[in-house]
């Protein structure tokens, strides 16, 4: 697991790809999470208790990236 920081507003997905269905519409800048895992370019988080994936470029990683284990997402 790894806190990340939000620098900007940003939207919580269902799934790591870009155009799925938001799980929340949108959380503030700075806001810290907890990332758990990682698929590509996404991290998946936690907030307010529903599981999610943000857009990478989104978020200011608190650790190494490298050691945040990969997530598979079956399709």
């Amino acid at each position: 697991k790894m806190e990340v920081e939000l620098q900007d507003v940003a939207y919580v997905s269902t799934e790591p790809r870009e155009g799925s269905e938001l799980v929340v519409v949108s959380v503030p800048p700075e806001t810290r999470l907890i990332a758990p895992g990682r698929n590509h370019n996404w991290y998946r988080v936690m907030v307010d208790g529903q599981e999610g994936w943000i857009w990478r470029n989104n978020v200011y990683p608190r650790g190494a990236v490298p050691y945040l284990p990969y997530v598979d997402i079956v399709s």
